[in-house]
Formats: structure tokens, sequence, C-alpha cells
């Protein structure tokens, strides 16, 4: 009967709970795609190899197409089938987009929150 609380015992601690830790990234990319994404690709996935976050929430992107291509070719470009992209909203001015890596994150929802001068944000995600 004592070998069995042994052995239970060595089971149940070895159940333990796992930390999981979340990089998350701010990045501002300056009227985003533009006329040079050629030129500036390059750049962004030296950042995103070097950074490697779990979420990655960019600001001054124009449009849908600057969302997919930003995944295509700088984020799924260095880590290929990592990432996805939230909901887009496009706004009164320059927009927000969000980028997450899909094997550990859940998106939930992009909220618009309209303020004078232009939409926040709320970006909703389950870990």
């Amino acid at each position: 009967m004592k070998l069995f609380f042994i052995y239970l015992f060595i089971a149940l601690s070895s159940t333990s709970y796992s930390i999981d830790t979340l990089k998350i990234m701010t990045f501002n990319l300056l009227h985003y795609p533009g006329t040079d994404t050629t030129t500036r690709n390059p750049f962004f996935r030296t950042i995103i190899e070097a950074t490697n976050p779990d979420i990655l929430v960019v600001q001054e992107i124009h449009s849908q197409a600057g969302v997919d291509g930003f995944l295509n070719n700088v984020m799924n470009s260095v880590f290929p089938n990592t990432y996805s992209s939230g909901v887009f909203i496009d706004g009164p001015d320059t927009d927000r987009a969000v980028f997450y890596k899909h094997a550990k994150i859940y998106f939930v929802s992009n909220i618009a929150i309209p303020t004078p001068l232009r939409d926040i944000n709320e970006f909703k995600f389950y870990h």
C-alpha cells in the first residue's frame, strides 16, 4: 500500500502545469504597402526573424491587400505557415492590423472604437 502512494505521488507531481509566455510587439509600418515594398520587405523580414513575436500589432497599414501582402511576403516568408492575420477594419484614416501565431493563439475579434481623430482597435484573443 505504501508503494502505491509513492507511485501516486510521483504521477501527480509529474503532471504539473506549464507556464507559457507571449511576446507581443507593435510596429509602425509607415503607409504600408505604399510603392516600395520590394525595398522595405527585406528589412521587415530581418526584424521579424530577430524578434519572432507571438502577436504583432501594426499601425499605418492602408488596406486588406496590404495586410495580405505583409502576411505573405514578410511574416510567413520568414516563418512559413506560422502566422495568420486578424479581421481587418478599413477605418477613416490609416489603420491597424494584427498578426498572430495561430498554433498558439486564437483570434476572437477586432472592434473599432471611434474617436474624433481616428479609430482605436480592440483586438481580442484567446490563449
